[in-house]
């Protein structure tokens, strides 16, 4: 097996870490930056999906490119895009033009979050993939703890421009280490050898059914409580996101740990009741307090749920079909989350936040049934799954 290259395992967290505070720069001030612009909520939901709907059909077009001159070069192209992207929002001021850079700039998510993984499992070597995906996680929580408050904070303090240069720059400095330490290199091309058969979608049909319906209640947090959070007079939304992502460290810390011996009924349950029960504390808040509150059953269950789910998934299927497996899950929580970005702004616009989120909690109850069905019909075998999650 392969020993692991510290430099250029230490190069690619790095790389991925910059291009996850890219991203989560804009997870709680872009709602701002276009309801400043005079952009309505349904229409901020649409400016949402096209970032996640431009990740989920660019993959398997990346994947092809991937696999063709390997995923350093996809890793660049995230890089690259990252530095670009930012830039871009200055120039247009309609709801088309930033539509269309929002198709652009979601090519990030499409392609590092693929290439990031595969490349840290290979650094890794075999007898140590979990290191690689645990790490890749933690990245994506710790971004997420800070990027969304300092990105509010920088845009309320010093205005879109320093906002957007420091999202660029972030990128930029992605792009630097990766060229000085990761070196991409065409001629690492991977081949598959052999053909997997056909995956028999029927063996996981309940767990991505699943999936979209919790995808959607989790869509419609990370879409509109920003928003929300302000119009109930909370003055920093972002601290919602750090709690969120405080809890995500949490969770995965503990998955880790336990995930292969708590039998799956046990988490996946309890789990998605405490993901309706915030969700209706979101939506019914005692304070405005309580909303910034509301991230740590919401995280506690979403991430929970999640996370044994991609487990039960990667029990239900061959080892050489599990890539493909973790590509739909993958897809079908973008599905989830875009659709809830474009759909549930009419839901904001025509109704209210309140009735948004109860309509979540609604969603997670439905997940809940088919995850009841799914552990009575095939009893889970613990083993590893890979982690397809922010």
């Amino acid at each position: 097996m392969p020993q692991m290259r510290a430099n250029i395992f230490a190069a690619i967290l790095g790389v991925e870490l910059l291009l996850f505070f890219n991203m989560d720069m804009f997870l709680s001030g872009f709602p701002l930056y276009i309801t400043s612009l005079g952009i309505s909520e349904d229409r901020m939901g649409v400016l949402f999906g096209t970032f996640m709907v431009a990740g989920m059909l660019s993959r398997p077009l990346l994947a092809r490119l991937a696999q063709r001159w390997g995923q350093k070069i996809v890793l660049a192209l995230a890089t690259v895009v990252a530095f670009t992207a930012p830039w871009l929002y200055l120039y247009v001021d309609s709801f088309g033009g930033i539509v269309a850079v929002r198709l652009f700039h979601g090519l990030v998510p499409g392609s590092f979050i693929m290439a990031a993984q595969l490349l840290l499992i290979r650094e890794s070597g075999e007898d140590h993939k979990a290191v690689g995906l645990g790490l890749f996680g933690l990245m994506g929580a710790l971004s997420m703890m800070v990027m969304p408050y300092l990105g509010v904070y920088i845009l309320q303090s010093f205005g879109r421009v320093a906002w957007l240069a420091t999202a660029s720059v972030f990128g930029g400095a992605a792009m630097a280490v990766f060229w000085l330490q990761v070196r991409p290199n065409a001629r690492e091309v991977e081949t598959v050898r052999e053909r997997p058969a056909p995956l028999n979608i029927r063996l996981i049909a309940v767990p991505l059914a699943s999936n979209v319906l919790l995808a959607l209640a989790f869509g419609s947090v990370v879409t509109y409580v920003t928003t929300y959070a302000v119009s109930m007079g909370y003055t920093n939304p972002g601290q919602f996101f750090t709690a969120l992502a405080g809890t995500n460290v949490v969770i995965k810390i503990l998955f880790s740990l336990y995930g292969d011996r708590l039998p799956q009924r046990l988490a996946m349950i309890p789990g998605a009741i405490v993901l309706a029960a915030g969700l209706m504390l979101l939506a019914y808040p005692p304070s405005s307090a309580w909303i910034v509150g509301s991230a740590v059953p919401i995280g506690a269950g979403f991430f929970t749920v999640t996370a044994m789910m991609m487990l039960n998934i990667a029990n239900a299927v061959p080892g050489v079909q599990r890539s493909m497996a973790a590509a739909l899950f993958m897809n079908t929580m973008d599905l989830g989350i875009g659709t809830a970005s474009i759909v549930l702004g009419i839901v904001v616009t025509r109704g209210s936040y309140q009735l948004l989120y109860t309509l979540a909690a609604v969603s997670t109850l439905l997940a809940l049934a088919l995850i009841a069905v799914r552990l009575r019909e095939r009893p889970a075998v613990p083993a590893s799954p890979p982690d397809a999650s922010h």
